[in-house]
C-alpha cells in the first residue's frame, strides 16, 4: 500500500512540476513583452514628439542664456582682461548652442501642433484574458482498454457508420491473422483533448495503428500504418501503409516510394508528402487532406488541390493479433 501511495504522490508531483514550468515561462514571456511594449513606446514618442533628452535640456536653458548674457555685461570695461576675455568667448559659444536646441525645440513643436494622429496602446482585452482565465485544465485520461476483438471495439466508433465499412477496413489490413485479430482504442481526441502531446503520449511506440477522422467537410478518412509512432524520426517508409476513405469505401494503397508517414513531435497523425495532416488544436485549427499520387495511389481522386478542414472526431487504434 505504501509503495502503491508513493507512486500516485510522485505522478501529482510531476504534473505539479510541469505546471509550475509552463507557467513560469508563461510569465516570463509575458514580462519580456511588457519591457518590449515600454521601450517601442519610448523610442516611438522621442522619434514623432520630443526627445527626452531634449526637453530635460530645455528646462536649463533659459537660466543659461541668461546667466551667459548677465556674465558679459560685466566685461564691457575689462577687456584687457585675457582670463575674462575667454569667459566671454566661452559665453557666446554656450549662447549659440543653446539657441539651436531652442530652434530645435520650436520644430518639434510646430511638428506636433501639425499631426493628426495619436499614438495609444491596442490590445484585445477580452480574447486575452478570457484565454488567461481559461488557459489549461486537469483532465482524466483513460488507460486503454484490454484487448477486444476488431469489430467489438469499432462498434463503439463515433466516425464508422455501419458493419459494412468495419467489414471492408478488416479486408484492407495486410498481413495479420483476420481471425484473431484484436483491437485497442488508444486515443480519442473528444474524450483525450486535441493536443498533439496528448496524442504522442498515448500512440507512440504502439506498433500497428489505425486512424479514422471525421472533419468539418463531412469526410470521413484515415489510414493504416504498420509502424510505429514516435521518436520525432521525420518522414518514415512502411510499405504495408494505406489511405481510406470511407465516404467512397475506397482503399489507397502506398506507392512503396518512401516516405509514408512524418513522425512529427509537433503534429498530430502526418500521412505521405503532405497527403493528410493533423495539427495541434485540430478541433479550432485547419488541419488539410491533399489527394494526388506522390506516396499513394489515389486512382480517380487524385488531384492537386488541397482541402482544409477542422476535425470533427480523431480515433487511433492498436491493431494486432
Amino acid at each position: 500500500m505504501k509503495q502503491i501511495y508513493e507512486k500516485i504522490n510522485n505522478d501529482k508531483e510531476e504534473i505539479k512540476l510541469n505546471i509550475l514550468k509552463i507557467f513560469t515561462k508563461i510569465r516570463n514571456e509575458v514580462n519580456d513583452r511588457e519591457d518590449k511594449i515600454l521601450n517601442e513606446l519610448d523610442k516611438l514618442f522621442n522619434n514623432i514628439y520630443f526627445d527626452e533628452s531634449l526637453i530635460k535640456k530645455s528646462e536649463k536653458i533659459t537660466n543659461q542664456i541668461k546667466t551667459n548674457l548677465e556674465e558679459s555685461k560685466t566685461l564691457d570695461n575689462n577687456w584687457e582682461d585675457n582670463n575674462k576675455y575667454i569667459s566671454l568667448i566661452y559665453n557666446c559659444i554656450n549662447i549659440e548652442n543653446n539657441i539651436k536646441y531652442i530652434t530645435e525645440i520650436t520644430k518639434n513643436v510646430k511638428k506636433y501642433n501639425s499631426m493628426d494622429f495619436q499614438v495609444a496602446f491596442n490590445y484585445q482585452s477580452d480574447n486575452i484574458l478570457n484565454t488567461i482565465k481559461n488557459f489549461g485544465e486537469i483532465i482524466q485520461i483513460n488507460k486503454k482498454m484490454d484487448n477486444e476483438s476488431f469489430e467489438n471495439v469499432l462498434k463503439s466508433s463515433k466516425i464508422i457508420e455501419n458493419e459494412g465499412q468495419i467489414k471492408l477496413l478488416k479486408e484492407w489490413l495486410p498481413y495479420f491473422n483476420k481471425g484473431n485479430l484484436k483491437c485497442t482504442l488508444l486515443y480519442d481526441a473528444k474524450r483525450d483533448g486535441d493536443n498533439v502531446a496528448i496524442f504522442h503520449k498515448l500512440c507512440d511506440n504502439k506498433g500497428a495503428t489505425l486512424t479514422l477522422i471525421s472533419t468539418s467537410d463531412n469526410k470521413k478518412i484515415g489510414g493504416f500504418l504498420s509502424k510505429s509512432f514516435g521518436g520525432n524520426k521525420g518522414l518514415i517508409k512502411d510499405d504495408n501503409a494505406f489511405l481510406f476513405s470511407l465516404n467512397y469505401n475506397e482503399k489507397y494503397p502506398s506507392l512503396n516510394k518512401g516516405n509514408n508517414f512524418e513522425d512529427n513531435n509537433s503534429k498530430g497523425p502526418t500521412f505521405g508528402f503532405y497527403c493528410i495532416e493533423i495539427v495541434d488544436k485540430c478541433f479550432s485549427k485547419k488541419s488539410y487532406y491533399h489527394p494526388y499520387t506522390c506516396r499513394y495511389d489515389f486512382g480517380k481522386r487524385n488531384n492537386n488541390t488541397y482541402f482544409y478542414f477542422t476535425v470533427i472526431d480523431l480515433e487511433i487504434y492498436q491493431i494486432n493479433h
